[in-house]
């Protein structure tokens, strides 16, 4: 039985772990380090026949898959794997590619834009958004919080392309 198997197992006598701990720690320092962890699971060998029983690619050092083999040899490729990939970082799914504005929907964002931009400064200010939006049936604390969520810069106005952000939301089914 492997020691973690032993540990995990219910009712395992916490003493009888510790006889075991204690037995491999060689210098009797109250923890043991790698070599004295080595001795413990190949008691004849010394410390350059077991570096070299490790390092597989005669590298003169050995890295975690090494160490891998020699405490499993008997482990398959799939256990193997296994065990290689608890110690992996989980790596997030790359994104979904974004959808593109077609030509026609960019003509028409920017249609609504300057029909929204009532002085012509290229920025929609809060009044004007919900000016241009009010009878949508859209509350006005609903539209004031569509707006600061896409005012990215926080200058209390939309540029063509922060307004261009949250009509692509709207396009393509994220909601705005």
């Amino acid at each position: 039985m492997e020691l973690w198997q032993y540990l995990g197992k219910r009712g395992s006598n916490f003493a009888e772990a510790a006889a075991m701990i204690e037995a491999v720690d060689r210098d009797k320092s109250g923890s043991f380090n790698f070599v004295e962890l080595l001795h413990a699971l190949y008691p004849y060998a010394n410390e350059r026949d077991m570096n070299e029983a490790v390092d597989r690619d005669k590298s003169g050092s050995f890295n975690f898959v090494e160490l891998l083999h020699a405490l499993y040899p008997y482990a398959n490729e799939r256990d193997m794997n296994c065990m290689i990939s608890w110690t992996q970082p989980k790596l997030a799914p790359p994104p979904a590619p974004q959808p593109e504005l077609s030509d026609s929907q960019k003509e028409e964002i920017t249609s609504i834009f300057k029909s929204y931009d009532k002085d012509q400064d290229g920025l929609i200010t809060v009044e004007e958004f919900y000016d241009g939006l009010s009878l949508s049936g859209v509350s006005q604390p609903e539209l004031l919080d569509l707006f600061h969520i896409y005012d990215k810069d926080s200058t209390s106005s939309l540029s063509l392309d922060e307004f261009f952000e949250m009509m692509k939301s709207a396009y393509f089914g994220k909601g705005i």
